[in-house]
This record gives C-alpha cells, sequence and structure tokens, in this order.
C-alpha cells in the first residue's frame, strides 16, 4: 500500500494461502465486533491463538514472501477457521512487504454503479495489554 497516495497496489496472490481461504468454513464466529477509540473496527477472539515467529526485517521490495512467512500465515489461518471463519469467505490473500506484521485480505464489490474494496487486515504486531509472550527472545 502507498499510504501517502492512498492507494493499494495489490501483489499477484500466493496460492497455498487462497487454496486454504477457499477451504475455510464460514459459519464459525465465535467472536465479538468492536470499535477502538480511533473507530478502527475489529474483533475479539474467544479463544486465544499462537502467533508463529515471523520475520521483523526483509527487503521491502521484495514482491513475494519467504516460504517460511507464507507457512506462518497458513498456520495462523488454520488456527482462526474453527472460530472465527466467518471472516474469509471470498476474500483473496494479498502480500504487503511494507506492512507484512499485517497479513491483508480483500474483496472487491459493486453497489449500482459504485465500486468498494473490502480490506481485511489481520494485525499481527505485539500488543502489551492484550498479549503475552510464550517463548522469551522470539517474536
Amino acid at each position: 500500500m502507498d499510504y501517502a497516495e492512498a492507494r493499494i497496489y495489490i501483489s499477484p496472490g500466493i496460492s497455498e494461502i487462497q487454496k486454504l481461504i477457499e477451504t475455510v468454513d464460514g459459519n464459525n464466529a465465535h467472536y465479538t465486533s468492536h470499535f477502538s477509540q480511533n473507530e478502527d473496527f475489529f474483533i475479539k477472539l474467544n479463544e486465544s491463538i499462537k502467533i508463529p515467529p515471523l520475520p521483523i526485517h526483509h527487503n521491502v521490495g521484495t514482491k513475494t514472501p519467504s516460504g517460511t512467512y507464507i507457512e506462518a500465515v497458513r498456520r495462523i489461518i488454520l488456527q482462526l477457521s474453527p472460530i472465527a471463519g466467518a471472516i474469509f469467505p471470498g476474500l483473496n490473500y494479498f502480500f504487503d512487504p511494507r506492512d507484512h506484521l499485517r497479513p491483508s485480505f480483500y474483496k472487491l464489490y459493486r453497489i449500482g454503479s459504485q465500486e468498494y474494496i473490502y480490506l481485511l487486515k489481520l494485525d499481527l504486531t505485539f500488543h502489551p495489554s492484550y498479549h503475552s509472550i510464550i517463548t522469551p527472545g522470539s517474536n
């Protein structure tokens, strides 16, 4: 995404992740919906999930993620599927190298003559108030 110009550049999809999204049961919705003080929408899961280690330093010019990164995102989706599968149906995954700690998904749709994009970002950044460290020295 180019935030200064408010543009979204969508990279080619990653087939391993896209195939997984297409198999997710969209009826699972064990979460509650909320808005932050900044009016950002978020969901609160009824169960904990374990975020696998993700690389912190990487080349932001890279258009495709590493195999390790793809596997980590795949593991996160597998954990979310039984408790928040309702967020995934119809979405497409794309890799944003400048915001890799927030895996991105989108869906384009039209209402009348107006086109819209539904954008979902999974915020995997550490929030000390809500998260706990399981293995010290990892992310």
